[in-house]
C-alpha cells in the first residue's frame, strides 16, 4: 500500500515538471498612456528544461489585438532570455486600438499577462473666459489649460469656433497653456451661441491626442443706427406728412427704445419736438404758409443720430372774405402772391393785379347802387361766391382801401400825427443848436450837444468808451436767451482798418454806444446785443437801429472819401448762451445764430438784409420787402418807425402843454 502511494506521488511530480517547462516574467506598464508615449517592455524567459517554440508578446485592448513581438527560441534547461522593447504608441501603428489594455506573452505553452492599463487620446481642457456676454465685434479672451489624460501638459494647438465652424480662431498650446481671442462679426444677431474649444497634438500631419469642450456665449443686442422712414420726400403747404423713426441693432433688426425727434424749418428754427418710441408714427400738419424749402427731421437716441429732409413746396394761395362792404384778400401761402384777381358784382367785372407778401392783406371797398348782388371773386384757383349781398353806393366800384398801408384809417391818422410831431421836434432841436452855436459855442461843444440830443455818449471821455468785447468760448454757467446780431462784412477788412481808421472806429463806437458787444472774424465785424450788457431783452429793434446808423456812416464815407469801403450788413435773431465776465460778453453758439448772418452779409450789396427770424421780431415797427436771393428768403427795410422817441416827445409835449395851461 505504501509502495503504491509513493508511486502515485512520483508520477504526479513528473507530470508537474513536464508542464512547468519555462518561467516568463513581465515588467508592469504604467496605469495610463497617451498617444505618442513610449511603452517600455521587459520580458524574461527561463525554461526549466529544453524548450523550443515561438515567443510572442501581444497587446490586447477591448477585443482588439496587435502583435508587439514574435521570435522563435530554442532554449536549454535553466537558460535565460531577456527581451527589452520600446514601443512608440503612434496612431499609425496602433490604428484605432485604445481603451483598457494589457500585455500578454506566451512561450512553450506558458503564458503571462500584465496588469491592466489605459491607452488614451484624450486631452482635458479647463477654460478661463473673460466675459460670457459680449457685443458683436467685441473681442473675447479665451484662456485655458490643456492636459493629457496621462497628466502631461500638451504641446500642440487650440481652436475656438462656432458650432458650425463658420468662424474660428487658432493658436498654439505651449506647456499646456493657450490664450485665444475670438470675435463675432459686427452683424451677428443677438442671442446665445455655443462656442467649441478644441486642443490637439499632431504628428506627421495627423492629429493624435485631442480634447474638446464648449461654452455658451451671449451676443448682446446693441443699437447701431436710426432710420427715419417717411412716405413722402416732398409735401405741399396745408398738407400733412408722417414719418416713423426706428432703432436697428447690429443685425439690422428693429429694437425698442425712445427717440428724441426735432423738426426744423429751412431757417433752422425749431418747429416741433417730441419723444417717440421706436416704430411709432409721428404726423405733422403744415399750415398753408409753412416756409418753402427743405425741412429737416432730426432723430437721436443713445448717441445715434440721423437726419432726413422733406421738401415743402412753394404755394401761391390767397383767402377771400367779404364783410361790411369790403373784400379782403390775404396771402396765406408761403411765397409772394402775385396774381390777377377777377371780382364780379352782378354783371360788372373788374380785374385787379394783386401783389402780397406772406401774411399780408389787401382790402377793397365794394360799392353799388343800393340793392342785393351776387358776388364772385376768383384767381383761377381759389373762388368765392356769395348771393344776395347787400351793397350801397352811387355806382358799382371796387377801390383799394388805405388800410393796406397802415392797417386801418384810424392808424393812418395817428401815423400822420406822429410824423408831424416828430418834424416839429427836429425843427426845434436844430433851432436850439443853431442858437447855441451863434451864442459862442465851439464846434466841439456843438458836436457834444448833437450827440446828447441823439442819445450818443461823449466819446471824448475815455471812461465812457471802455471796449465791450464778445468772446466765443464754452459757457457752462451762463443763460440761454434770444439776442440780436449784426454782421458787417467789409471787403479786405484788415487793410481797410489801416487805410480807413476813422470809419472803422466810428463803426465800433456806434456799436458800443448802443450797448452792443463786438466779436471780430477775418472779414466780419459781428455786433451782439444781449441782456447782460443792454439790461433789456428787447434787443432786436436796437440792433436794427444800430445797423442803419452804421450804414449811414458807410454811405457818408463812400461819398466823401476816395478810398471806398465795400460792405454788406445783415441782421439775425437767435439763441446764444451768454455770460458777462470782466467787461466782456462770453457766448456759446446755438445753431446758426452767428454763422447765418455772416452768410447773409456776404450776399448783401451795400445794403441791409434781415433774416426771417429777425423780420418776425421787428415786423410791428419795421416795414420790409421780401426777396429770394441765392435760394434764400431775405428782407429789405422799406420803412421804420421810432416809437420810443416819438412817445417820449409826445409825452413831454403834453406835459409842457399841461404846465403851460
Amino acid at each position: 500500500m505504501r509502495y503504491k502511494l509513493l508511486l502515485i506521488i512520483g508520477f504526479l511530480t513528473l507530470l508537474s515538471l513536464s508542464m512547468i517547462s519555462a518561467e516568463i516574467m513581465l515588467s508592469q506598464p504604467a496605469s495610463i498612456y497617451n498617444l505618442g508615449d513610449i511603452l517600455q517592455l521587459k520580458a524574461t524567459i527561463k525554461p526549466s528544461q529544453q524548450a523550443n517554440g515561438f515567443f510572442e508578446i501581444n497587446l490586447f485592448c477591448e477585443n482588439n489585438t496587435i502583435n508587439l513581438h514574435r521570435e522563435y527560441l530554442s532554449m536549454t534547461a535553466n537558460s535565460e532570455k531577456t527581451i527589452d522593447k520600446s514601443i512608440l504608441l503612434e496612431k499609425s501603428y496602433l490604428e484605432d486600438i485604445k481603451g483598457i489594455c494589457k500585455i500578454s506573452s506566451t512561450f512553450s505553452n506558458e503564458k503571462e499577462e500584465s496588469q491592466e492599463f489605459t491607452i488614451s487620446d484624450k486631452i482635458n481642457i479647463i477654460l478661463s473666459i473673460s466675459n460670457l456676454s459680449i457685443a458683436a465685434g467685441e473681442k473675447l479672451s479665451i484662456k485655458g489649460d490643456a492636459v493629457k489624460e496621462n497628466g502631461k501638459k500638451v504641446e500642440g494647438f487650440a481652436v475656438v469656433s462656432l458650432s458650425n465652424e463658420s468662424i474660428k480662431s487658432e493658436g498654439k498650446v505651449t506647456n499646456g497653456v493657450f490664450d485665444l481671442s475670438f470675435s463675432f462679426p459686427e452683424t451677428t444677431k443677438a442671442g446665445d451661441y455655443n462656442l467649441i474649444i478644441k486642443a490637439y497634438e499632431e504628428s506627421s500631419g495627423i492629429k493624435t491626442n485631442i480634447g474638446e469642450t464648449s461654452v455658451n456665449i451671449n451676443v448682446k443686442r446693441v443699437p447701431s443706427k436710426i432710420e427715419i422712414e417717411s412716405m413722402k420726400l416732398s409735401v405741399k403747404p396745408g398738407e400733412s406728412f408722417s414719418f416713423i423713426p426706428v432703432i436697428y441693432d447690429q443685425a439690422n433688426e428693429k429694437i425698442d427704445g425712445e427717440i428724441s425727434v426735432k423738426i426744423l424749418t429751412p431757417f433752422n428754427k425749431l418747429f416741433s419736438q417730441k419723444i417717440l418710441k421706436s416704430g411709432e408714427e409721428y404726423k405733422i400738419s403744415l399750415l398753408t404758409n409753412a416756409d418753402e424749402g427743405y425741412w429737416s427731421i432730426e432723430a437721436s437716441s443713445l448717441n445715434l443720430n440721423n437726419k432726413k429732409l422733406v421738401y415743402v413746396e412753394k404755394m401761391q394761395k390767397a383767402a377771400f372774405s367779404i364783410a361790411n362792404n369790403t373784400l379782403t384778400i390775404e396771402n396765406i401761402g408761403n411765397v409772394i402772391y402775385e396774381k390777377s384777381v377777377q371780382i364780379s358784382i352782378g354783371d360788372t367785372t373788374d380785374i385787379k393785379k394783386v401783389s402780397l407778401d406772406v401774411g399780408e392783406k389787401k382790402i377793397y371797398r365794394l360799392s353799388a347802387p343800393e340793392g342785393a348782388y351776387n358776388l364772385e371773386v376768383t384767381d383761377g384757383e381759389e373762388q368765392l361766391k356769395l348771393a344776395d349781398v347787400a351793397l350801397t353806393g352811387k355806382v358799382i366800384s371796387i377801390s383799394e382801401s388805405e388800410k393796406r398801408l397802415f392797417g386801418s384809417i384810424k392808424y393812418t391818422i395817428v401815423w400822420f400825427f406822429l410824423i408831424a410831431v416828430f418834424g416839429v421836434f427836429i425843427f426845434l432841436s436844430v433851432k436850439k443848436l443853431v442858437t447855441k452855436k451863434n451864442s459862442g459855442y465851439s464846434v466841439e461843444s456843438l458836436e457834444k450837444a448833437q450827440n446828447k440830443i441823439m442819445g450818443i455818449k461823449d466819446l471824448t471821455n475815455p471812461n465812457e468808451n471802455l471796449p465791450q468785447k464778445a468772446e466765443h468760448t464754452l459757457v457752462l454757467d451762463g443763460r440761454k436767451e434770444n439776442v440780436g446780431v449784426i454782421a458787417i462784412r467789409i471787403k479786405d477788412l484788415n487793410n481797410i482798418k489801416q487805410v480807413c481808421k476813422d470809419a472803422v472806429s466810428e463803426i465800433y463806437k456806434t456799436i458800443i454806444n448802443n450797448k452792443g458787444t463786438i466779436y471780430e472774424t477775418s472779414d466780419n465785424i459781428i455786433a451782439i446785443f444781449a441782456s447782460p450788457i443792454t439790461k433789456t431783452f428787447d434787443n432786436h429793434i436796437t440792433a436794427v437801429k444800430t445797423a442803419r446808423k452804421i450804414e449811414d456812416l458807410l454811405i457818408k464815407h463812400n461819398k466823401m472819401m476816395k478810398q471806398k469801403i465795400g460792405y454788406g450788413i445783415s441782421l439775425n435773431s437767435g439763441e446764444l448762451i451768454v455770460k458777462q465776465d470782466n467787461n466782456a460778453l462770453k457766448f456759446t453758439t446755438i445753431g446758426n445764430t452767428v454763422t447765418y448772418p455772416k452768410m447773409l452779409a456776404s450776399i448783401a450789396k451795400e445794403e441791409i438784409l434781415l433774416s426771417d427770424s429777425m423780420q418776425k421780431n421787428v415786423m410791428n415797427e419795421v416795414k420790409t420787402e421780401r426777396e429770394t436771393r441765392n435760394g434764400v428768403n431775405i428782407y429789405k427795410i422799406k420803412f421804420m418807425s421810432d416809437r420810443e422817441k416819438n412817445s417820449k416827445f409826445i409825452k413831454g409835449f403834453l406835459e409842457r402843454e399841461k404846465a403851460g395851461k
